[in-house]
C-alpha cells in the first residue's frame, strides 16, 4: 500500500519539531542519513530524496512562519481594543478570554485577558480595555503545566490583567454568521440547562460541545482514572457519527450523491465552528471530507493517507499545533484505529463482531498509552472495560445530542424529550464509571516516561503488527512489558543510597521534599494561597511526575496558610503514614479539623518536639526548635527548625522564625556549619541575623519566595548580608525548583523544571 502522504506528514512534523527546538545537529544528521540512503540504496532513492525535500521544506517553512517568543518584554499599563475570539469563562468571580487586538505588532496581536471580576461578555464582541500587560510565568517545577508554552502554541505571548469593571467597555457585537452561530449555541445550552439537572447538563454539554466547565472536578477526575475522559473532548468520534447521521438523513430526504456530499460537509463545518475547531475536530472533518469525496467519486479512500493529508493541512495552517496535547492524542488514536486495528484484526482467527468491539478501543488506547502516562501520569488497566461498556453509551448520547442540535432546539417539546432520554443514558454512564473505579487496581499513578522508554514502547507496538507467532511479535511484547515495568516502578526504587532535598517553587510559601537513602519521602510544608490552588497546580503534579504515591511523613512547620494549605491538599491526594506538627500546637484548635480528617483516613498524628531525631543509617532529621511554650496566634516563631544530615552534607531548615528565635539558637550553640541553608521567612528583613550566615557558613542559601510578591521578599538587606559572606543564593522565584542529592560526601545541584545541572553530578 502506498503511504506517501502519511510518510510526508511524519517527516514534515519532524522538521517542525527540529526547527522549533533548534536541534540543528539532529537535523544535519538526519539530512545526511537520507542523502546517503539516496546514494547507496537505489531502490529507495526516490523515497529518501522526497523525504529529504520535505524535511528541508518543513524546516524552512517553520523558520519563516512561526513567531519566536519576544526577547524584550513590553510590560506595564496598556490600553487595547479588539474582538473577543474565545468563549468567556467565568470562575471564582473572575472572567477570562482571548482577545484579537487591533495592535499592529505581531506579539500583541492576541492576548490572554484576565478580569478580576465577573463580566457579562460574549464571543465576537468588541471591547476596549485598560490593564496591566505582562508575560505569563514559566513553570518552576518538573511536571508542572507549562502555561506559557501552551499560550505560545496558540501564538499568545502576553497576558492582560484588568482589575476594575470600569476599565472594560464593550464597543460593539458580532452580528455576522459566526455571531448567529454563537447565539444558536447559547440557546441550545440554555435549553439543556433548563431541562436537565445541573450535573447531567454539565456532562451532556461536555460530551456534545466539549464544554467541561459544568462538570464537578472530582467527577471529571474519575473519568480520567477510568480512561474515558476522551468522551468530553470533541473528536473524531463526534465527527464520524455526525457524518454518518447526515448521510443517512440526506439520503432519506432523497438528495443526490452530490447533495449528500455538499449537505454533509456544510453540517460538519457548522458543527466544527460551533465547537471552535479544536485540532481533533479539524483532523476529523478533513478526513470525513476526503472519505465523502472518495465515495462520491467512486474511488478507494486510503485512511492512512487521509490521516497524513489532514495532519499536513493543520500543520501548514498552524505548525505549533504539533505540540498541543489534543493534536498528539487525536492523531495517535486515529493512527491506532487506521493502522494497528486492521493489522491486529487480520492476525486474529476469530472474525466475530465482538472481536471488533474489543479491538477498536484497544487499538486506540494502546496508541495513546505513553502520552497519557507522560502528560497525566496515570495508567488505567480498567480503561478497556470502561471503553467497552461506557464509550458506546456515550456515542448514543452524542447521537442524541446531534439530533437535538439539528431539530430539538427548533422544536422545544421534541428537544426536551431527547434530553430526557439522554439523561437516562448519562445516569447509567455515571453509575457504571463509579462502579468500574471501585475494581481492584483500577488505576495507578505512574512516573512520567522519558523519550527512551516511549521509543521502546512504540517500537514494541510496531513489532506487534508483524505476523502472528513470529519472533518479532515476541520482541514487541518484551518492549511493551519493559515500558510498563519502568513507569510502574515506585519512586523509592531510584537514587537508592542517596539523600535528596528538593525546594519546590510554590510561589510565596515553602515546600520541601526530603528523600531518605532507603527511599522514604518526607514533605515539609506545601505552600498555599487564598487565591490559587498551589497544592493542585504545583506540588501534586511534581509528585505525580516522579511517581511518588506515598509519603512517610507530612510535616507542617507552622499553620500559616502559605505553609499549610498546599500540604492539606497534598495529603488528600497522596497517601501519608504520619502527619507531624509542632508539639506545642499538636492539640490546638487551629489544627482540629485537619487532625480529625487525618485520623479518619488512618494517618497518625504526631507532635515534634525539640531534640527528637528520625534516624535511618547515616541519615538523620533532627528537630532543633519546636516553638514557644505558650502558644499564640503569631505562628512564625512556632515554626519547626530542622536539620537534615548525611555524612558531610547537611541542610538547615528554618521555617519562618525571626531574629529572636535565631538569637536563641545561637546562644544554645545550634547554629553549626551546614552545606545548605534555607533562609527563614522567605528572606524577610525581620529574620535578618548576620551570625546565622557567618556561623553556618553554607555553600548555598535557598530562598523560597513568589514572583512579584507584595511583601518585597527577599529583603535587599538579607541579600547583601549573604553576599558579604560569599554565600551563593538560589531563589525559587528566579530559578524554580532547587534539588540537592548527596551520598554523604559530595553533592549535586539541579535547577528548574528541566533540572539543569548547576554543580556536581553522579
Amino acid at each position: 500500500m502506498n503511504q506517501a502522504w502519511f510518510r510526508t506528514f511524519i517527516v514534515f512534523a519532524l522538521a517542525i519539531a527540529l526547527s522549533y527546538h533548534r536541534f540543528w545537529g539532529w537535523t544535519a544528521a538526519l539530512a545526511l542519513l537520507l542523502l546517503l540512503g539516496a546514494l547507496f540504496k537505489k531502490e529507495q532513492a526516490w523515497a529518501a530524496l522526497s523525504c529529504l525535500m520535505v524535511l528541508a521544506a518543513g524546516y524552512a517553512y517553520t523558520e519563516l512562519v512561526v513567531l519566536r517568543p519576544p526577547v524584550d518584554d513590553v510590560t506595564g499599563s496598556a490600553q487595547v481594543s479588539g474582538t473577543i475570539v474565545s468563549r468567556p469563562r467565568l470562575a471564582d468571580g473572575r472572567c477570562s478570554f482571548v482577545l484579537e487586538t487591533d495592535e499592529p505588532g505581531p506579539y500583541q496581536k492576541r492576548l490572554q485577558v484576565f478580569c478580576y471580576f465577573n463580566a457579562d461578555l460574549r464571543k465576537y464582541q468588541r471591547v476596549l480595555m485598560q490593564g496591566e500587560m505582562r508575560r505569563p510565568d514559566r513553570p518552576g517545577n518538573p511536571g508542572e503545566f507549562d502555561y506559557a508554552a501552551y499560550l505560545e502554541y496558540e501564538q499568545i505571548y502576553y497576558l492582560l490583567i484588568v482589575k476594575e469593571p470600569e476599565d472594560l467597555k464593550t464597543t460593539g457585537s458580532g452580528d455576522d454568521w459566526p455571531g448567529f452561530l454563537e447565539g444558536y449555541r447559547a440557546r441550545s445550552t440554555a435549553l439543556i440547562k433548563n431541562v436537565l439537572p445541573a450535573d447531567a447538563a454539565g456532562i451532556f454539554c461536555g460530551m456534545l460541545l466539549g464544554d467541561v466547565s459544568g462538570i464537578d472536578p472530582d467527577e471529571y477526575q474519575e473519568y480520567q482514572k477510568t480512561g474515558i475522559v476522551h468522551v468530553f473532548s470533541v473528536s473524531g468520534m463526534h465527527v464520524g457519527f455526525l457524518a454518518l447521521l447526515c448521510s443517512l438523513l440526506f439520503k432519506r430526504l432523497g438528495f443526490s450523491k452530490r447533495g449528500v456530499l455538499v449537505g454533509s460537509l456544510a453540517i460538519l463545518v457548522l458543527y466544527a465552528t460551533l465547537v471552535d475547531w479544536p485540532s481533533p475536530v479539524a483532523r476529523s472533518v478533513i478526513m470525513a471530507a476526503l472519505a465523502l469525496t472518495a465515495l462520491y467519486a467512486g474511488r478507494e479512500n486510503d485512511l492512512l493517507n487521509s490521516l497524513g493529508w489532514s495532519g499536513l493541512i493543520i500543520l501548514l495552517h498552524q505548525p505549533t499545533a504539533l505540540f498541543q496535547i489534543s493534536f498528539q492524542l487525536s492523531f495517535l488514536a486515529a493512527w491506532g484505529l487506521v493502522y494497528l486495528y486492521p493489522r491486529w484484526r487480520k492476525a486474529l482467527p476469530d472474525k466475530g463482531r465482538w472481536m471488533d468491539w474489543l479491538l477498536i478501543p484497544l487499538a486506540a488506547q494502546a496508541a495513546v498509552l505513553p502520552l497519557i502516562a507522560y502528560y497525566f501520569n496515570i495508567l488505567s488497566p480498567v480503561s478497556l472495560i470502561a471503553n467497552l461498556f461506557l464509550s458506546y453509551l456515550a456515542e448514543l448520547v452524542v447521537m442524541i445530542g446531534f439530533l437535538f442540535l439539528l431539530l430539538g432546539v427548533l422544536m422545544a417539546p421534541l428537544g426536551a424529550l431527547m434530553l430526557q432520554l439522554a439523561e437516562v443514558l448519562i445516569d447509567i454512564i455515571r453509575w457504571g464509571n463509579h462502579l468500574i473505579l471501585q475494581l481492584p487496581g483500577a488505576y495507578l499513578w505512574v512516573a512520567a516516561p522519558g523519550p527512551a522508554a516511549i521509543g521502546i514502547f512504540y517500537t514494541g507496538l510496531y513489532l506487534l503488527t508483524r505476523e502472528r507467532g513470529s519472533k518479532r511479535m515476541g520482541a514487541g511484547l518484551i518492549c511493551v512489558g519493559v515500558f510498563l515495568i519502568v513507569i510502574c516502578l515506585p519512586a523509592s526504587f531510584f537514587n537508592r543510597g542517596q539523600m535528596e532535598v528538593v525546594f519546590l517553587d510554590v510561589g510565596q510559601g515553602d515546600c520541601i521534599l526530603l528523600k531518605t537513602p532507603r527511599g522514604k519521602f518526607i514533605m515539609i510544608d506545601g505552600g498555599g494561597s487564598a487565591f490559587s490552588d498551589v497544592g493542585g497546580r504545583k506540588v501534586i503534579p511534581y509528585l505525580r511526575h516522579r511517581g511518588i504515591r506515598q509519603l512517610y511523613w507530612a510535616v507542617n512547620t507552622h499553620p500559616d496558610a502559605d505553609h499549610l494549605v498546599g500540604l492539606q491538599k497534598v495529603v488528600r491526594e497522596i497517601a501519608v503514614e504520619t502527619v507531624c506538627v509542632p508539639a506545642n500546637l499538636a492539640g490546638a484548635d487551629v489544627y482540629k479539623a485537619w487532625r480529625n480528617e487525618m485520623n479518619s483516613r488512618g494517618a497518625a498524628w504526631k507532635g515534634l518536639a525539640r531534640g527528637q531525631v528520625l534516624q535511618e543509617g547515616a541519615w538523620s532529621l533532627e528537630v532543633l526548635y519546636s516553638g514557644k511554650e505558650a502558644a499564640d496566634k503569631e505562628y512564625n516563631n512556632h515554626s519547626l527548625v530542622l536539620v537534615c544530615k548525611m555524612g558531610d552534607f547537611s541542610v538547615l531548615l528554618t521555617g519562618d522564625v525571626d531574629e529572636e528565635v535565631l538569637r536563641g539558637l545561637d546562644r544554645e550553640g545550634k547554629l553549626r556549619p551546614a552545606t545548605v541553608l534555607k533562609l527563614p521567612h522567605h528572606g524577610s528583613k525581620y529574620s535578618l541575623y548576620p551570625p546565622l550566615y557567618s556561623k553556618t557558613r553554607p555553600r548555598y542559601g535557598v530562598i523560597s519566595a513568589g514572583k512579584r510578591n507584595i511583601f518585597g521578599h527577599p529583603s535587599p538587606l538579607v541579600l547583601e548580608a549573604m553576599q558579604d559572606e560569599a554565600i551563593e543564593t538560589l531563589r525559587t522565584d528566579l530559578v524554580g525548583a532547587v534539588t540537592f542529592r548527596s551520598e554523604g560526601r559530595g553533592f549535586a545541584v539541579w535547577l528548574g523544571p528541566r533540572e539543569t545541572l548547576l554543580e556536581g553530578g553522579y
